[in-house]
């Protein structure tokens, strides 16, 4: 079972970000984009990243392949590399924080 500090889990979670869909190339959620599109709503070094598909479910559970999918650069889901040729599905992601950047 993982565990992992109160802090670190609960303490400084960003709100969703959506601003990619998979109809081109497949859906990407990059740090740098989130940035860019939302200044100042996320940290410039966040500790974790969560993805779930718009509709609820979990990146993991989805059975999609991802080619990135971490806190330092986001997360990218390419159609190219499915099996199968399936597409990706819509994602969004959040981002969590050091407790600094929430308390200020």
């Amino acid at each position: 079972m993982l565990t992992c500090p109160s802090d670190f889990c609960q303490g400084c979670r960003t709100r969703w970000f959506n601003s990619d869909n998979p109809t081109g190339q497949g859906d990407y959620e990059t740090l740098l984009q989130v940035q860019m599109v939302y200044p100042s709503q996320v940290c410039s070094q966040p500790v974790a990243i969560e993805a779930m598909t718009v509709s609820g479910v979990p990146a993991h559970k989805t059975g999609d392949i991802f080619q990135v999918y971490d806190a330092t650069h986001g997360f990218a889901c390419v159609t190219a590399e499915q099996p199968g040729g399936k597409r990706c599905q819509d994602y969004k992601v959040r981002f969590t924080c050091p407790l600094a950047f929430c308390s200020v």
